[in-house]
């Protein structure tokens, strides 16, 4: 099962930091037995045609952890996703931004859980590996890979990823909007 754990650093009193962790705990609570209740052979479709199978989401979700933080990770970073420990360091306004929506925490907990999967690791190192080559000599690189298509495509991947889950899962979809422009579909075609 999922984990939630709150960064160490963190004040354990800081408010928003102890709603974030309340909400994960209680939507790891929710979603565990349905997560677990998908025959292991259901194909969930990603938007680059590979699937993960029900005993795939499984195994993901008996991996991920969560980590609430409200460290910086940039402009516009809810987070970062460390693939090799399936550690999702996710900032406490991330949580609770994505919940004052209808389905928003399921939606981006398991936009996270698409980062922990291989079709989703192997889409984000494709995008970085077109956009270092092109731009490892510019100043400041690391700090405009973010407002790129290729970072895009990585986001909208596991966003196509997590709304694949949640109609596999039965929960309602996402009513939020998006601000940040990674929505803009050309992988659901």
């Amino acid at each position: 099962m999922a984990t939630v754990t709150i960064d160490p650093a963190e004040n354990p009193a800081d408010p928003e930091v102890l709603l974030a962790d309340k909400i994960l705990r209680e939507l790891i609570g929710e979603l565990t037995p349905k997560i677990a209740a998908i025959p292991p052979r259901t194909k969930v479709a990603m938007a680059d045609r590979k699937t993960l199978t029900g005993g795939d989401l499984r195994k993901l979700w008996g991996k991920v952890k969560f980590v609430i933080t409200t460290k910086a990770f940039g402009p516009g970073y809810g987070g970062s996703f460390d693939f090799a420990s399936s550690t999702s360091y996710i900032r406490a306004d991330t949580v609770t931004g994505w919940d004052k929506h209808v389905s928003g925490a399921e939606f981006i907990t398991l936009h996270e859980l698409i980062h922990s999967s291989a079709p989703g690791e192997a889409v984000r190192q494709a995008m970085w590996k077109k956009y270092y080559k092109k731009n490892k000599n510019k100043p400041n690189y690391l700090a405009e890979y973010r407002d790129t298509a290729l970072f895009s495509e990585v986001e909208e991947y596991c966003y196509f990823g997590a709304r694949a889950i949640m109609r596999a899962l039965k929960v309602p979809d996402f009513a939020g909007t998006f601000d940040h422009g990674y929505e803009y579909g050309d992988l659901d075609k």
